[in-house]
């Protein structure tokens, strides 16, 4: 069997660079815009789960000061939120309050490696570091 060659040149380059620029574009935006709103999802749910897992292990013993804190975990909230990266490898920069107050571990600002896929929308790794974060341009 023979290979088979593209060959673009002239105006059907341009188009093609043109075409893989728009959707990478998309890809990139659709992404960004929703930081906010299905990756703060995501990470509010990860989050409850430590939270609630550490709460567990100190008080194993239910008392009415361990299920007051238990409900004010319901109310996980982001004061500012931001991405780097791009959509397959983005690190998401948190500040982190519960009910108000600083969250129960005493880390209000977190990152944490997350992932974009038009199919499956964000995904949540790992956490990270801050230094991560600022050397995650691309």
């Amino acid at each position: 069997m023979g290979q088979v060659q593209i060959k673009l040149t002239g105006a059907k380059a341009i188009v093609a660079i043109l075409l893989v620029a728009a959707f990478m574009g998309y890809r990139f935006y659709s992404a960004t815009s929703t930081i906010e709103t299905d990756a703060a999802e995501e990470l509010k749910f990860s989050l409850w789960g430590q939270y609630a897992s550490r709460l567990m292990a100190e008080k194993p013993q239910p008392t009415e000061e361990t299920a007051r804190r238990a409900l004010a975990l319901d109310n996980i909230q982001f004061s500012e939120i931001n991405g780097r990266g791009t959509p397959g490898d983005m690190i998401v920069r948190v500040r982190i309050s519960v009910d108000g107050s600083p969250p129960p571990d005493g880390r209000s600002v977190r990152y944490f490696r997350m992932e974009y896929s038009q199919l499956t929308k964000w995904r949540y790794v790992r956490e990270t570091t801050a230094f991560a974060y600022h050397l995650n341009f691309f």
